[in-house]
């Protein structure tokens, strides 16, 4: 059986992301391990996850500017390739050196595997995205998504087993490296080369101002809220073997916060205002799609992905079981999400992303309030089913909040989208997790201090399991919490669109003449020269008939129009723009004047059909121009281009008008009739 090109894409993209997020939790397992082997602290050790985790936030942000410079699919292979040699050399740590100098160079190996696993996010997302059209997207979000459900549930099973085995923990690290090259070899064999640019294009000038800033800026942000969970130096002792965390008021904290955040301050600036090519194209916030789908991404990941630690800290740290007993139980999520994804790409279409995310969220958010019982005792029959509950809501609404948010962005925009949608999710779930640490650590010591009180009060000895129950208590408060705010994110899901991109497209056309869908009839006009950018659709429409909220254009239907330099669209139809994009446009209307002037001052006859055949397809340009128009709510300063822009084309209209009816008015046989409908921004 041959698989379909788009899915092959997908496919070998998520198996290149199943490595990455695999090792985000399956090096976790092994710490203690390390630690031993290396004969050094926890807070050592801790450099090896959090290094990575920097690593990695350090270049999703740029990853998708690095593609569309040098060539997706070349810095894609590329990533990889630095993810396999990272794990490889990895894994050869402790046979290079030992002691201290072994884990050094096992941090600096985990760095050299966090940037290579940091690129692949985005960039494994454009590939699969971009194999498929718009209207098809839920499909490949439900490839993508497996891995990134599954493999945090799938690493502590497979990293307790590998740790127990005769491998020792550098197996943790040798599993990436067949999978690795494997996945090299499909992406050479499979994805198509990228394209390359038009002969004669200059590109814009390289941001490294932006480059540098983002980096760093989200570096220090990440960092400041990993520095919240970790443990305090010198604060594990024989009576605390756990530790205290640095928590909100340590001074640290506030400071990498503070300078995070103005650095980006400063990146938001320029790349908004100043530069022409930005590292992340900010202003794909303002378009409707991308905005709330972001937002509601952020409020999900912030407080899904937080409340992911709760129960393994639980079953390990309180009650004491071993990781790969952790994982099993945790395997119920995985597989419900798995089936949550599957099942929620094919009722996508049919409810829409309101009502799926929604859907998802709610059986979230109940699956949360169960959880609010745990016991001191509760085991696989309390856990399983209400985690694979959990697996199927976070499947259900992970699958359309992706979908609507890359969903409809195509060409150069689709990987910088996708940075911008990963790195922001990022942050927030690092902003859950220490959040969600905090309150737990906060909450166990009051419970503590309270069963401590209460039964030196009662003249009794305080619990042999003070801890467990502490922590219970703990446990079942962060998910009252969680509980609240999982519902808030139901809410917010009914901003989301109410349909499928693939049911607006279905209703356009459906709103459509079939006359006026067909094409290639008719004498075409010379009306530009530049390279087409995007795949777009016929248009010979008469009529301007606007796509529904969160429509964008069809994708990939073959166009005998003469093509025309459009920029990429994103979400809403309308597109990420710049001023070359306006200047794109303003070139187009100038084409169009020329030709509809060069028609004026044909003699033909009155009923020549050619004549009208070409005036209508002009129409259907213009048609797209306008849509191609940014929204009236940009930045003064396009916006004020985009005014004079307007007028002319308004000019324009005037003329095609004028000049139609002047053609299908004069005296006939009787059989021609009007065929003009006035105005082209919706006019009867």
């Amino acid at each position: 059986m041959k698989i379909q090109y788009k899915y092959a894409v997908a496919l070998t993209a998520a198996l290149a992301l199943f490595m990455a997020v695999l090792d985000s939790t399956i090096v976790n397992v092994a710490l203690v391990s390390m630690e031993r082997d290396f004969k050094t602290n926890i807070n050592s050790v801790q450099w090896i996850v959090t290094g990575y985790i920097l690593a990695q936030a350090a270049v999703i942000p740029v990853a998708g500017y690095f593609g569309n410079r040098f060539g997706i699919k070349r810095v894609f292979m590329l990533a990889l390739s630095l993810f396999t040699i990272g794990s490889l050399l990895c894994g050869l740590s402790p046979h290079l050196a030992s002691g201290s100098a072994g884990l050094t160079l096992l941090i600096v190996f985990r760095l050299i595997q966090g940037i290579g696993g940091g690129m692949l996010f985005p960039l494994g997302a454009s590939i699969a995205f971009g194999a498929f059209p718009p209207e098809e997207r839920a499909a490949s979000s439900a490839v993508i998504a497996i891995p990134i459900l599954f493999a945090p549930a799938l690493g502590p099973t497979v990293g307790g087993l590998i740790t127990d085995s005769s491998i020792k923990w550098p197996g943790v690290f040798f599993i990436n490296v067949p999978i690795g090259i494997i996945t090299l070899f499909l992406l050479a064999r499979i994805v198509r080369p990228d394209k390359k640019e038009t002969p004669g294009t200059v590109p814009a000038r390289f941001d490294y101002s932006g480059l540098f800033l983002s980096i760093v800026g989200v570096v220090l942000v990440v960092y400041a809220f990993v520095v919240v969970s970790q443990t305090r130096s010198g604060s594990i002792t024989a009576a605390n073997p756990n530790g205290v965390i640095n928590g909100w008021g340590y001074w640290l904290v506030w400071v990498l916060l503070g300078a995070g955040i103005a650095m980006l301050a400063i990146f938001a600036v320029l790349e908004l205002y100043v530069v022409k090519d930005p590292v992340l194209d900010l202003r794909l916030f303002a378009t409707r799609d991308f905005g709330i789908a972001s937002v509601v991404t952020w409020v999900v990941r912030g407080i899904v992905f937080g409340s992911f630690l709760l129960i393994p800290i639980f079953l390990q740290q309180f009650q004491g079981n071993t990781a790969v007993y952790t994982g099993l139980v945790l395997m119920a999520q995985g597989i419900g999400s798995i089936i949550g994804i599957q099942t929620g790409s094919r009722l996508y279409d049919r409810i829409g992303p309101r009502y799926l995310a929604g859907t998802g969220l709610a059986i979230l958010a109940g699956a949360t309030f169960l959880l609010i019982a745990v016991k001191p005792d509760s085991g696989v029959r309390f856990f399983v089913p209400i985690l694979f509950l959990r697996g199927v809501g976070f499947g259900w609404s992970n699958l359309p909040l992706q979908t609507v948010a890359i969903g409809a962005i195509t060409g150069r925009a689709l990987p910088k989208a996708n940075s911008l949608y990963n790195a922001s999710a990022q942050i927030f779930s690092s902003i859950g997790t220490a959040v969600v640490t905090t309150i737990l650590v906060q909450r166990a010591t009051i419970h503590a201090s309270g069963l401590v009180q209460a039964a030196t009060a009662s003249g009794a000895r305080p619990p042999t399991n003070l801890s467990l129950l502490s922590g219970t208590d703990a446990v079942s408060d962060v998910f009252k919490l969680l509980t609240y705010g999982t519902v808030l994110a139901v809410l917010v899901s009914f901003l989301l669109p109410r349909y499928s991109l693939k049911r607006q497209m279905a209703h356009q056309r459906a709103l459509e003449p079939n006359e006026e869908r067909a094409a290639g009839q008719a004498p075409a006009l010379e009306l530009a020269t530049e390279q087409r950018t995007e795949s777009l659709p016929p248009a010979t429409t008469m009529q301007r008939l606007g796509p529904p909220p969160g429509m964008a254009e069809p994708h990939g239907e073959p166009d005998p129009t003469p093509a025309m330099a459009m920029p990429a669209y994103a979400p809403n139809g309308h597109a990420a723009y710049d001023e070359e994009r306006i200047a794109a446009l303003e070139r187009s209307v100038a084409s169009l004047v020329e030709a509809v002037q060069t028609l004026s001052s044909t003699s033909a006859p009155p009923d020549d059909d050619g004549r009208i055949a070409s005036l209508d397809q002009a129409v259907g340009h213009l048609d797209r121009i306008v849509r191609a128009l940014p929204p009236a709510h940009w930045h003064r300063a396009q916006h004020d281009h985009t005014a004079a822009l307007e007028r002319r084309i308004a000019e324009l209209e005037r003329a095609i008008q004028h000049l139609t009816w002047s053609t299908v008015s004069a005296p006939t046989d009787g059989n021609r009739t009007p065929t003009y409908h006035s105005g082209i921004r919706g006019g009867d």
